[in-house]
């Protein structure tokens, strides 16, 4: 068996910068957004998968469904 390598790279392109900024803080906002709903959320939730993007929650039956159904609700924003 392998073991895994960890390479760790000092990024300082303002631009990627910047964009792993921009995740970082959508990132934040999605998880805060999910803490406070997530009585909301759980009832359909349970059993079932869950993504949130622009502080929405998508529930679907497989993981790959709901990252697909974020994605097309938030193209611009989905990495």
């Amino acid at each position: 068996m392998s073991r895994a390598r960890i390479v760790i790279e000092d990024v300082t392109d303002p631009e990627e910068v910047a964009r792993f900024d921009a995740q970082d803080e959508r990132a934040r906002r999605n998880s805060d957004w999910l803490q406070s709903h997530w009585p909301d959320v759980l009832p359909q939730a349970r059993g079932r998968f869950l993504a949130v993007a622009g502080q929405e929650a998508f529930i679907a039956d497989t993981p790959e469904e709901a990252v697909a159904l974020a994605k097309a609700a938030h193209p611009t924003t989905m990495v």
